[in-house]
């Protein structure tokens, strides 16, 4: 895509927590782009996701092209971790990044709140996952072993490596 347009192309990337994409139901993804990877080892989805970013964020490292969104900052209604005001001021970056006209806060509450429909389906909720689902979860990922490229992209996006949270993306790249 770059090559074809000039390097003016540009990119808002949607990033989901891997622990999210990782469940047997969301594996899809890995089966069907696994292959453009070279060095094999990717049929783990785990090392799938810290790869993938890896090569994400390592070749836009730096361009003002490129852009992250956490689905998850987009879906999670506010609660007292988050605001109304800070996913509003998210979808305004984006829209900001792709130089679409200012929207009004009315118009993108009411986007805002069409996503949060979806709530239940982010941050180890989906297919009617119970308490003991998820600190299973977070148990397996957490005690990986040769997981240091995976808790990195983790970071680097801005989710917890042992809870199912939002943090501070280490990446200037993802948008929160």
């Amino acid at each position: 895509m770059d090559e074809a347009f000039h390097n003016k192309t540009k990119y808002l990337i949607v990033a989901r927590d891997p622990r999210d994409i990782c469940t047997a139901h969301n594996q899809g993804q890995v089966n069907a782009f696994k292959q453009y990877f070279r060095g094999g080892g990717h049929d783990d989805c785990y090392q799938y996701f810290a790869t993938l970013w890896r090569h994400v964020l390592g070749a836009y490292h730096g361009s003002d092209r490129v852009k992250v969104v956490r689905i998850e900052d987009l879906v999670r209604p506010p609660d007292a971790h988050e605001s109304r005001p800070k996913a509003r001021r998210v979808v305004k970056d984006m829209l900001r990044f792709l130089g679409i006209s200012k929207k009004s806060k009315a118009a993108i509450d009411h986007q805002l709140n069409l996503m949060h429909k979806y709530k239940g389906e982010y941050g180890g909720h989906h297919y009617d996952m119970g308490p003991d689902d998820r600190d299973r979860i977070l148990d397996q990922v957490s005690h990986r072993r040769n997981s240091k490229q995976l808790f990195n992209a983790m970071s680097l996006l801005g989710y917890h490596r042992r809870k199912f949270k939002l943090t501070k993306p280490k990446s200037a790249m993802v948008l929160h």
